[in-house]
Protein backbone atom coordinates (compact mmCIF):
# COMPACT_ATOMS: atom_id res chain seq x y z
CA UNK A 1 0.00 0.00 0.00
CA UNK A 2 3.08 2.61 -0.24
CA UNK A 3 4.71 3.42 -3.54
CA UNK A 4 8.43 4.03 -4.27
CA UNK A 5 8.47 6.41 -7.20
CA UNK A 6 12.23 7.62 -6.81
CA UNK A 7 15.91 6.05 -6.89
CA UNK A 8 19.20 7.21 -7.71
CA UNK A 9 22.74 5.60 -7.92
CA UNK A 10 25.80 6.65 -9.15
CA UNK A 11 24.57 8.51 -12.65
CA UNK A 12 21.10 7.03 -13.03
CA UNK A 13 18.03 8.54 -11.50
CA UNK A 14 15.10 6.06 -11.53
CA UNK A 15 11.81 7.91 -11.68
CA UNK A 16 7.89 6.68 -12.03
CA UNK A 17 5.54 8.63 -13.19
CA UNK A 18 1.97 6.61 -13.47
CA UNK A 19 2.34 3.84 -15.37
CA UNK A 20 5.66 5.08 -16.95
CA UNK A 21 8.82 4.78 -15.49
CA UNK A 22 12.36 6.34 -16.73
CA UNK A 23 15.91 6.51 -16.24
CA UNK A 24 17.47 9.82 -16.47
CA UNK A 25 21.53 9.07 -16.85
CA UNK A 26 23.61 12.33 -16.68
CA UNK A 27 26.85 11.91 -18.82
CA UNK A 28 29.32 14.55 -19.36
CA UNK A 29 27.00 16.97 -18.16
CA UNK A 30 24.49 15.72 -20.21
CA UNK A 31 21.15 13.93 -19.16
CA UNK A 32 19.78 11.23 -21.21
CA UNK A 33 16.15 9.82 -20.44
CA UNK A 34 15.44 6.13 -21.62
CA UNK A 35 12.05 4.56 -21.34
CA UNK A 36 11.52 1.24 -19.50
CA UNK A 37 9.35 -0.41 -21.14
CA UNK A 38 5.81 -2.25 -19.76
CA UNK A 39 6.59 -5.68 -20.59
CA UNK A 40 5.17 -8.00 -23.05
CA UNK A 41 3.29 -9.41 -20.06
CA UNK A 42 -0.57 -11.75 -20.27
CA UNK A 43 -3.83 -9.77 -18.13
CA UNK A 44 -3.67 -9.79 -14.97
CA UNK A 45 -6.78 -10.98 -14.20
CA UNK A 46 -9.97 -9.02 -13.36
CA UNK A 47 -7.80 -8.00 -9.86
CA UNK A 48 -7.04 -4.13 -11.47
CA UNK A 49 -10.56 -3.35 -13.63
CA UNK A 50 -12.40 -4.60 -10.00
CA UNK A 51 -10.43 -1.91 -8.03
CA UNK A 52 -10.49 0.59 -11.16
CA UNK A 53 -6.46 0.99 -11.26
CA UNK A 54 -4.34 0.97 -14.24
CA UNK A 55 -2.35 -2.60 -14.03
CA UNK A 56 0.95 -1.24 -15.28
CA UNK A 57 1.10 1.45 -12.48
CA UNK A 58 4.31 1.45 -10.78
CA UNK A 59 4.73 0.42 -7.40
CA UNK A 60 8.18 0.37 -6.31
CA UNK A 61 11.43 1.36 -7.91
CA UNK A 62 15.27 0.86 -8.02
CA UNK A 63 19.01 0.92 -9.36
CA UNK A 64 22.22 0.19 -8.76
CA UNK A 65 25.21 1.31 -10.64
CA UNK A 66 28.84 -0.70 -10.60
CA UNK A 67 31.39 1.76 -10.56
CA UNK A 68 33.68 -1.83 -12.08
CA UNK A 69 31.77 -2.62 -14.89
CA UNK A 70 30.12 0.20 -15.35
CA UNK A 71 26.77 -1.51 -15.26
CA UNK A 72 23.63 -0.41 -14.54
CA UNK A 73 20.48 -2.10 -13.16
CA UNK A 74 16.99 -0.85 -12.93
CA UNK A 75 14.06 -2.55 -11.20
CA UNK A 76 10.10 -1.82 -12.15
CA UNK A 77 7.52 -3.55 -9.47
CA UNK A 78 4.11 -2.60 -11.13
CA UNK A 79 0.33 -3.32 -10.01
CA UNK A 80 -0.05 -7.00 -12.32
CA UNK A 81 2.80 -7.93 -9.87
CA UNK A 82 5.17 -8.30 -12.76
CA UNK A 83 8.90 -7.35 -11.32
CA UNK A 84 10.62 -6.31 -14.28
CA UNK A 85 14.76 -5.86 -14.26
CA UNK A 86 16.44 -3.65 -17.29
CA UNK A 87 20.37 -3.71 -17.61
CA UNK A 88 22.29 -1.35 -19.41
CA UNK A 89 25.88 -1.18 -20.02
CA UNK A 90 27.79 2.20 -19.68
CA UNK A 91 31.52 1.37 -20.50
CA UNK A 92 33.08 3.31 -22.97
CA UNK A 93 29.51 5.41 -23.09
CA UNK A 94 29.15 8.64 -23.54
CA UNK A 95 25.93 10.94 -24.28
CA UNK A 96 26.48 10.77 -28.21
CA UNK A 97 26.63 7.08 -28.74
CA UNK A 98 23.42 6.65 -26.32
CA UNK A 99 21.61 9.50 -28.18
CA UNK A 100 19.73 7.27 -30.32
CA UNK A 101 18.52 5.27 -27.03
CA UNK A 102 15.42 6.59 -26.26
CA UNK A 103 13.65 3.04 -24.68
CA UNK A 104 14.87 0.08 -23.37
CA UNK A 105 13.03 -3.72 -22.70
CA UNK A 106 13.12 -5.80 -19.70
CA UNK A 107 16.20 -8.42 -19.75
CA UNK A 108 14.19 -10.64 -17.32
CA UNK A 109 10.44 -10.34 -15.75
CA UNK A 110 9.24 -12.16 -12.86
CA UNK A 111 5.97 -13.13 -11.99
CA UNK A 112 5.53 -12.67 -7.83
CA UNK A 113 2.82 -13.59 -5.92
CA UNK A 114 1.51 -10.79 -4.49
CA UNK A 115 2.42 -7.02 -4.63
CA UNK A 116 6.02 -5.76 -4.53
CA UNK A 117 5.52 -2.32 -2.65
CA UNK A 118 9.77 -2.10 -1.82
CA UNK A 119 12.51 -3.20 -3.50
CA UNK A 120 16.55 -2.89 -2.81
CA UNK A 121 19.53 -4.29 -4.88
CA UNK A 122 22.12 -6.56 -3.66
CA UNK A 123 24.32 -9.26 -4.28
CA UNK A 124 25.38 -12.66 -2.87
CA UNK A 125 28.40 -14.52 -2.68
CA UNK A 126 28.54 -17.33 -4.72
CA UNK A 127 31.41 -19.08 -3.36
CA UNK A 128 32.73 -19.46 -0.12
CA UNK A 129 35.87 -17.77 -0.64
CA UNK A 130 33.50 -14.31 -1.12
CA UNK A 131 35.33 -13.64 -4.12
CA UNK A 132 32.37 -14.24 -6.70
CA UNK A 133 29.06 -12.67 -5.79
CA UNK A 134 26.10 -12.74 -8.16
CA UNK A 135 23.58 -9.44 -8.31
CA UNK A 136 19.99 -10.60 -6.96
CA UNK A 137 16.86 -7.90 -6.56
CA UNK A 138 14.93 -7.59 -3.35
CA UNK A 139 11.25 -7.45 -3.20
CA UNK A 140 9.51 -7.08 0.09
CA UNK A 141 5.72 -7.55 -0.56
CA UNK A 142 2.20 -7.19 1.12
CA UNK A 143 2.31 -10.79 2.21
CA UNK A 144 5.27 -9.77 4.46
CA UNK A 145 7.52 -11.55 2.56
CA UNK A 146 10.96 -10.57 1.49
CA UNK A 147 12.11 -12.51 -1.51
CA UNK A 148 15.36 -12.50 -3.37
CA UNK A 149 15.39 -13.07 -7.10
CA UNK A 150 18.31 -13.03 -9.63
CA UNK A 151 19.09 -10.16 -12.43
CA UNK A 152 19.87 -12.94 -14.95
CA UNK A 153 17.75 -13.79 -17.37
CA UNK A 154 17.15 -17.76 -17.09
CA UNK A 155 17.19 -20.42 -19.82
CA UNK A 156 13.62 -21.31 -19.36
CA UNK A 157 11.42 -18.74 -20.73
CA UNK A 158 11.52 -14.18 -20.49
CA UNK A 159 8.53 -14.53 -17.79
CA UNK A 160 9.44 -16.73 -14.89
CA UNK A 161 6.56 -17.93 -12.35
CA UNK A 162 7.17 -17.09 -8.59
CA UNK A 163 8.78 -20.96 -7.75
CA UNK A 164 11.82 -22.36 -5.88
CA UNK A 165 14.26 -22.29 -9.59
CA UNK A 166 13.55 -18.47 -9.41
CA UNK A 167 13.49 -17.25 -6.16
CA UNK A 168 14.23 -17.22 -2.50
CA UNK A 169 12.51 -16.64 0.20
CA UNK A 170 14.80 -14.55 2.58
CA UNK A 171 12.53 -13.85 5.41
CA UNK A 172 8.91 -12.95 6.68
CA UNK A 173 6.69 -10.67 8.86
CA UNK A 174 3.67 -12.53 10.22
CA UNK A 175 1.02 -11.51 8.34
CA UNK A 176 2.43 -7.73 8.62
CA UNK A 177 2.58 -6.51 4.93
CA UNK A 178 5.94 -5.17 4.62
CA UNK A 179 6.61 -1.02 3.74
CA UNK A 180 10.00 -0.52 3.07
CA UNK A 181 13.38 -2.64 2.73
CA UNK A 182 17.49 -1.60 2.82
CA UNK A 183 20.46 -3.76 2.52
CA UNK A 184 23.40 -1.95 4.21
CA UNK A 185 26.48 -4.26 4.26
CA UNK A 186 25.84 -7.46 6.22
CA UNK A 187 22.55 -6.53 7.53
CA UNK A 188 19.00 -6.44 5.73
CA UNK A 189 16.64 -3.68 7.29
CA UNK A 190 12.51 -4.37 6.84
CA UNK A 191 9.74 -2.32 8.34
CA UNK A 192 6.32 -3.41 8.52
CA UNK A 193 2.73 -2.16 9.36
CA UNK A 194 3.36 -3.80 13.31
CA UNK A 195 5.05 -0.68 14.03
CA UNK A 196 8.90 -2.26 13.99
CA UNK A 197 11.67 -2.63 11.78
CA UNK A 198 13.33 -5.82 11.93
CA UNK A 199 17.34 -5.87 11.95
CA UNK A 200 18.64 -9.50 10.16
CA UNK A 201 22.00 -11.19 9.35
CA UNK A 202 22.48 -10.82 5.51
CA UNK A 203 22.65 -13.07 3.33
CA UNK A 204 22.04 -15.52 6.55
CA UNK A 205 18.37 -13.97 6.90
CA UNK A 206 17.71 -16.61 9.78
CA UNK A 207 19.76 -14.87 12.54
CA UNK A 208 17.28 -12.23 13.30
CA UNK A 209 19.98 -9.00 15.11
CA UNK A 210 16.90 -7.48 17.05
CA UNK A 211 14.12 -5.39 16.39
CA UNK A 212 13.59 -1.22 16.43
CA UNK A 213 10.76 -1.13 18.70
CA UNK A 214 9.01 1.87 20.07
CA UNK A 215 6.90 3.52 16.66
CA UNK A 216 3.19 3.47 18.20
CA UNK A 217 2.29 3.15 14.46
CA UNK A 218 2.76 1.55 11.01
CA UNK A 219 6.13 2.53 9.51
CA UNK A 220 5.83 4.24 6.56
CA UNK A 221 9.26 4.37 5.26
CA UNK A 222 13.08 4.26 6.40
CA UNK A 223 16.54 4.99 5.87
CA UNK A 224 19.78 3.32 7.01
CA UNK A 225 23.33 5.47 6.96
CA UNK A 226 26.29 3.12 6.86
CA UNK A 227 28.17 3.36 10.73
CA UNK A 228 25.88 6.29 11.47
CA UNK A 229 22.22 5.33 11.87
CA UNK A 230 18.76 4.43 10.63
CA UNK A 231 15.70 6.56 10.83
CA UNK A 232 12.16 6.09 10.78
CA UNK A 233 8.87 7.70 9.76
CA UNK A 234 5.47 6.31 10.89
CA UNK A 235 1.75 6.83 11.10
CA UNK A 236 1.94 8.16 14.67
CA UNK A 237 3.45 11.50 12.35
CA UNK A 238 7.54 10.45 14.81
CA UNK A 239 10.49 10.95 13.12
CA UNK A 240 12.83 8.50 15.01
CA UNK A 241 16.71 7.78 14.85
CA UNK A 242 18.28 4.84 15.68
CA UNK A 243 21.13 3.03 16.80
CA UNK A 244 20.82 0.36 14.37
CA UNK A 245 23.85 -1.93 15.73
CA UNK A 246 22.42 -1.85 19.37
CA UNK A 247 19.00 -1.50 18.34
CA UNK A 248 18.11 1.47 20.48
CA UNK A 249 16.31 4.85 20.25
CA UNK A 250 18.52 7.58 19.92
CA UNK A 251 16.44 10.47 19.47
CA UNK A 252 12.63 11.24 18.38
CA UNK A 253 10.98 14.39 17.28
CA UNK A 254 7.15 14.60 16.09
CA UNK A 255 6.23 16.14 12.84
CA UNK A 256 3.47 18.54 13.65
CA UNK A 257 5.16 19.79 16.61
CA UNK A 258 8.59 19.99 15.88
CA UNK A 259 9.77 19.21 19.32
CA UNK A 260 12.39 16.94 19.93
CA UNK A 261 11.11 14.30 22.36
CA UNK A 262 13.19 12.04 25.27
CA UNK A 263 12.79 10.21 28.02
CA UNK A 264 12.15 13.34 30.89
CA UNK A 265 9.66 14.38 28.73
CA UNK A 266 7.45 11.16 28.11
CA UNK A 267 4.98 11.74 31.62
CA UNK A 268 4.87 15.20 30.22
CA UNK A 269 3.06 14.26 27.62
CA UNK A 270 0.23 17.32 26.73
CA UNK A 271 -3.20 16.53 25.48
CA UNK A 272 -2.22 18.14 21.89
CA UNK A 273 0.53 15.64 21.71
CA UNK A 274 -2.08 12.92 22.49
CA UNK A 275 -4.45 14.38 19.60
CA UNK A 276 -1.78 14.63 17.48
CA UNK A 277 -1.04 10.76 17.51
CA UNK A 278 -4.95 9.66 17.12
CA UNK A 279 -6.10 12.36 14.75
CA UNK A 280 -6.40 9.94 11.75
CA UNK A 281 -6.38 12.91 9.05
CA UNK A 282 -3.06 14.50 10.69
CA UNK A 283 -0.47 14.71 7.85
CA UNK A 284 1.16 11.52 8.02
CA UNK A 285 4.87 11.28 7.00
CA UNK A 286 5.30 9.66 4.18
CA UNK A 287 8.75 9.40 2.44
CA UNK A 288 12.24 10.06 4.02
CA UNK A 289 15.34 10.33 3.14
CA UNK A 290 19.17 11.55 4.18
CA UNK A 291 21.64 13.15 2.64
CA UNK A 292 25.34 12.21 1.83
CA UNK A 293 26.72 13.14 4.79
CA UNK A 294 23.77 12.19 6.70
CA UNK A 295 23.47 15.21 8.51
CA UNK A 296 20.24 16.10 7.20
CA UNK A 297 17.34 14.57 6.69
CA UNK A 298 14.15 15.44 4.36
CA UNK A 299 10.63 14.12 5.24
CA UNK A 300 7.53 14.77 2.77
CA UNK A 301 3.85 14.56 3.94
CA UNK A 302 0.82 12.68 2.89
CA UNK A 303 -1.48 15.47 1.74
CA UNK A 304 0.68 18.59 2.91
CA UNK A 305 2.68 20.68 0.21
CA UNK A 306 5.94 21.18 2.17
CA UNK A 307 9.47 19.25 2.54
CA UNK A 308 10.80 19.50 6.18
CA UNK A 309 14.48 19.39 6.63
CA UNK A 310 15.72 18.01 9.76
CA UNK A 311 19.46 18.62 11.02
CA UNK A 312 21.08 15.60 12.97
CA UNK A 313 23.88 15.28 15.16
CA UNK A 314 25.48 11.93 15.57
CA UNK A 315 28.45 11.47 17.97
CA UNK A 316 29.52 12.67 21.59
CA UNK A 317 27.15 11.48 23.66
CA UNK A 318 24.33 14.04 22.56
CA UNK A 319 22.75 12.58 19.41
CA UNK A 320 19.96 15.32 18.61
CA UNK A 321 17.28 15.27 15.83
CA UNK A 322 15.71 19.26 15.23
CA UNK A 323 13.51 20.85 12.33
CA UNK A 324 16.21 23.18 10.34
CA UNK A 325 13.72 24.53 7.45
CA UNK A 326 10.65 23.68 5.91
CA UNK A 327 10.46 24.10 2.05
CA UNK A 328 7.47 24.78 0.04
CA UNK A 329 6.64 22.39 -2.67
CA UNK A 330 3.59 21.68 -4.47
CA UNK A 331 2.30 18.10 -3.89
CA UNK A 332 5.66 16.23 -3.35
CA UNK A 333 4.93 11.99 -3.63
CA UNK A 334 9.08 11.05 -3.88
CA UNK A 335 12.20 12.54 -2.60
CA UNK A 336 15.91 11.35 -3.06
CA UNK A 337 19.14 12.93 -2.57
CA UNK A 338 21.95 12.97 -5.39
CA UNK A 339 24.38 13.96 -3.37
CA UNK A 340 23.51 16.82 -1.36
CA UNK A 341 21.07 18.04 -3.21
CA UNK A 342 17.33 17.06 -3.29
CA UNK A 343 15.20 16.19 -5.87
CA UNK A 344 11.54 16.11 -5.19
CA UNK A 345 9.24 14.17 -7.42
CA UNK A 346 5.73 15.42 -7.27
CA UNK A 347 2.34 16.14 -9.04
CA UNK A 348 1.74 18.13 -12.23
CA UNK A 349 2.40 20.66 -14.51
CA UNK A 350 5.89 20.72 -12.69
CA UNK A 351 6.57 16.97 -11.89
CA UNK A 352 9.82 17.82 -10.44
CA UNK A 353 11.95 20.21 -8.49
CA UNK A 354 15.77 20.64 -7.42
CA UNK A 355 16.66 21.94 -4.28
CA UNK A 356 20.43 23.16 -3.46
CA UNK A 357 22.50 23.96 -0.19
CA UNK A 358 23.25 27.54 -0.75
CA UNK A 359 25.93 29.37 1.32
CA UNK A 360 24.77 29.19 4.81
CA UNK A 361 24.09 26.00 5.09
CA UNK A 362 20.35 26.15 4.65
CA UNK A 363 18.25 24.84 0.43
CA UNK A 364 16.75 26.64 -1.50
CA UNK A 365 15.42 26.11 -5.03
CA UNK A 366 18.23 25.67 -7.96
CA UNK A 367 18.75 28.89 -9.58
CA UNK A 368 20.22 27.23 -12.87
CA UNK A 369 18.66 24.91 -15.23
CA UNK A 370 18.28 21.47 -13.55
CA UNK A 371 18.73 18.98 -16.49
CA UNK A 372 17.35 16.07 -15.06
CA UNK A 373 14.36 18.28 -13.64
CA UNK A 374 13.61 19.92 -16.79
CA UNK A 375 13.99 16.48 -18.53
CA UNK A 376 11.49 14.83 -16.68
CA UNK A 377 8.71 17.70 -16.72
CA UNK A 378 9.28 18.01 -20.10
CA UNK A 379 8.39 13.76 -21.23
CA UNK A 380 5.94 14.12 -18.23
CA UNK A 381 3.93 17.73 -20.16
CA UNK A 382 4.28 15.72 -23.58
CA UNK A 383 3.05 12.24 -22.50
CA UNK A 384 0.23 14.36 -20.21
CA UNK A 385 0.85 12.01 -17.43
CA UNK A 386 -1.24 12.59 -15.09
CA UNK A 387 0.27 11.62 -11.22
CA UNK A 388 -1.29 9.85 -8.26
CA UNK A 389 -3.08 12.09 -5.70
CA UNK A 390 -1.39 10.15 -2.77
CA UNK A 391 1.50 7.38 -2.34
CA UNK A 392 -0.95 6.04 0.72
CA UNK A 393 -3.37 3.75 -0.73
CA UNK A 394 -6.89 4.18 1.06
CA UNK A 395 -10.21 2.29 0.88
CA UNK A 396 -13.89 3.52 -0.25
CA UNK A 397 -14.26 5.21 3.23
CA UNK A 398 -11.01 7.04 2.79
CA UNK A 399 -9.12 5.15 5.09
CA UNK A 400 -5.83 4.22 5.41
CA UNK A 401 -5.03 0.65 4.40
CA UNK A 402 -1.89 0.74 6.42
CA UNK A 403 -4.39 1.43 9.77
CA UNK A 404 -5.34 -1.82 11.29
CA UNK A 405 -8.70 -2.52 11.25
CA UNK A 406 -9.61 -1.48 14.90
CA UNK A 407 -13.00 -0.66 16.31
CA UNK A 408 -14.42 -0.28 19.89
CA UNK A 409 -14.21 -2.89 22.62
CA UNK A 410 -17.52 -5.29 22.35
CA UNK A 411 -17.62 -5.79 18.49
CA UNK A 412 -15.53 -8.91 18.56
CA UNK A 413 -12.26 -6.76 17.89
CA UNK A 414 -9.10 -7.66 19.31
CA UNK A 415 -7.96 -4.21 21.07
CA UNK A 416 -4.85 -3.19 19.63
CA UNK A 417 -1.22 -3.56 21.62
CA UNK A 418 1.73 -1.58 20.25
CA UNK A 419 4.81 -3.12 20.79
CA UNK A 420 6.89 -2.86 24.06
CA UNK A 421 3.43 -2.19 25.87
CA UNK A 422 3.92 -2.85 29.59
CA UNK A 423 0.88 -4.74 30.25
CA UNK A 424 1.61 -7.16 27.72
CA UNK A 425 5.17 -7.71 28.72
CA UNK A 426 3.20 -8.29 32.19
CA UNK A 427 0.75 -10.61 30.85
CA UNK A 428 3.81 -12.57 29.23
CA UNK A 429 5.51 -12.99 32.26
CA UNK A 430 2.61 -14.20 34.21
CA UNK A 431 2.11 -16.77 31.55
CA UNK A 432 5.31 -17.58 31.82
CA UNK A 433 4.94 -17.77 35.57
CA UNK A 434 1.79 -19.97 35.56
CA UNK A 435 3.42 -22.78 33.01
CA UNK A 436 6.27 -23.38 35.18
CA UNK A 437 3.99 -23.77 38.11
CA UNK A 438 1.88 -26.02 36.42
CA UNK A 439 5.08 -28.29 35.05
CA UNK A 440 6.43 -27.96 38.79
CA UNK A 441 3.19 -29.48 39.74
CA UNK A 442 3.07 -31.73 37.38
CA UNK A 443 6.51 -32.96 38.08
CA UNK A 444 5.85 -33.10 41.90
CA UNK A 445 2.24 -35.39 41.12
CA UNK A 446 4.98 -37.73 38.76
CA UNK A 447 7.49 -38.19 41.47
CA UNK A 448 10.37 -36.76 39.54
CA UNK A 449 10.74 -33.76 41.91
CA UNK A 450 9.98 -32.72 45.53
CA UNK A 451 9.40 -29.44 47.24
CA UNK A 452 11.95 -28.68 49.66
CA UNK A 453 10.08 -27.30 52.98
Amino acid sequence: TMKEFIANSGPATVVAMDDHAYAAITLNDNVLLVKLCVPNSPPSGNSAQEENTNAHAVQAVAVTFSQETKQLLCAISRHDKYLSIYSLSLANADADSLETLTQIEPTVVHKTNKRCCALAFSHIPLKEDGKKSMDIIIAADLAGDAAAFPVIAGDTSEVQSCDRKVQRLLLGHTASMLTAVKVVDDKIFTADRDEKVRVSSFPRTCNVLGYLLGNEAYITDIDVKKDKYCVTISGDCSIRLWDYNACVEMACIYSEEGTADDSSSDDQETESDKNTKDDQSAHIPVRVSANKDGDTIAVIYNGKDVVDLFSVVIGGGSEMIQKSQSLDCKNPLAICFVNNDLLVLGKEPVYMTRFVKISDGEYAPATERCKISSTVQKIGQDCGIIMPQSILETDDTGKIKLMKNIKEEGENYVEHKPWLNGERIQNKKDKERRRKKRRLAEEVAAGTTTIEE
